[in-house]
C-alpha cells in the first residue's frame, strides 16, 4: 500500500489550552503532530495526551523558538491531541497528519548545529526509500518572509515565524532545503517515516539544523 497524507486542521490560537484536532482516521493510521512556536524565553512545547510519543522536541528547554514533532499509532477514536507549553507568542501552530501505509517506527535522531542564515543545510536521513514520508518543521526566532521548500515538498503552512511541509518521497532523495529571505536564527527538523512496503528494516529518522540566535 503506497502512502498517502491527510492533512489536519491547524491550530493557530494561543492559549493554554491549545489542542490541536485530529483528522478522521481508522485503527492502524499513524498520526503525525508537528508544532511549531515563537515566543522570547518560553519553555518547551510538549504532548500531554496519553500515548502519544515524542520523537523531536528542539530545545527541551527555554528559548525563543521552538519545534515539536511526535506520532501515535491510532485507534480511530483519538479527536484531539494536547500540546503543553503553547501559550502567547508572536506565533504558534499545531498539526496532525494522517498517514495510511507507513510502518511508524523510529530508528534514529541526528542533529547538527550552525549559525544564522537565509538557508537550511540540505536535511537528509541519509537511507530513505522511494514511497517514504517526510515532514518538515521550521521556526524562526524573528520576523521574516518568503519561506520556501525545495526538492517538491509541499510548503502546506507558513507565515512570518514558522513553515511545515512534507512529501512522499518519489526517489531516494529525501533531502530538502528551507529558504527565506533576512538573516535569522532558526530550529529545523526532518522526520521520514517508511512506507510499509518499502521493505528492509522499519525506520524513522529524522535531521534538525539549529542555528543560533539572530
Amino acid at each position: 500500500m503506497a502512502i498517502t497524507v491527510t492533512e489536519g486542521t491547524a491550530n493557530t490560537t494561543a492559549s493554554a489550552t491549545f489542542d490541536v484536532t485530529v483528522p478522521a482516521h481508522t485503527a492502524g493510521d499513524l498520526l503525525v503532530l508537528v508544532a511549531a512556536k515563537n515566543q522570547g524565553s518560553s519553555s518547551a512545547p510538549g504532548i500531554s495526551t496519553a500515548g502519544w510519543t515524542t520523537s523531536l522536541q528542539v530545545p527541551n528547554a527555554s528559548a525563543t523558538n521552538h519545534i515539536l514533532l511526535g506520532y501515535k499509532t491510532g485507534d480511530g477514536s483519538e479527536s484531539t491531541v494536547r500540546v503543553t507549553n503553547m501559550a502567547g507568542g508572536a506565533a504558534l501552530i499545531g498539526k496532525v497528519y494522517r498517514v495510511q501505509g507507513s510502518t511508524g517506527a523510529v530508528v534514529g535522531t541526528p542533529d547538527s548545529e550552525s549559525a544564522s542564515d537565509v538557508t537550511t543545510t540540505a536535511l537528509d536521513v541519509g537511507t530513505a526509500a522511494t514511497g517514504d514520508v517526510g515532514f518538515v518543521a521550521l521556526a524562526f526566532a524573528n520576523t521574516t518572509s518568503s519561506p520556501a521548500l525545495s526538492n517538491g515538498y509541499t510548503l502546506d503552512e507558513s507565515n512570518a515565524y514558522y513553515l511545515l511541509g512534507y512529501k512522499v518521497l518519489d526517489s531516494t532523495d529525501d533531502s530538502v532545503t528551507a529558504t527565506w529571505t533576512t538573516s535569522r536564527s532558526y530550529r529545523a527538523g526532518l522526520l521520514v517515516f517508511e512506507a510499509a512496503t518499502g521493505g528492509g528494516v522499519p525506520r524513522v529518522m529524522f535531521h534538525r539544523q539549529m542555528q543560533g540566535m539572530a
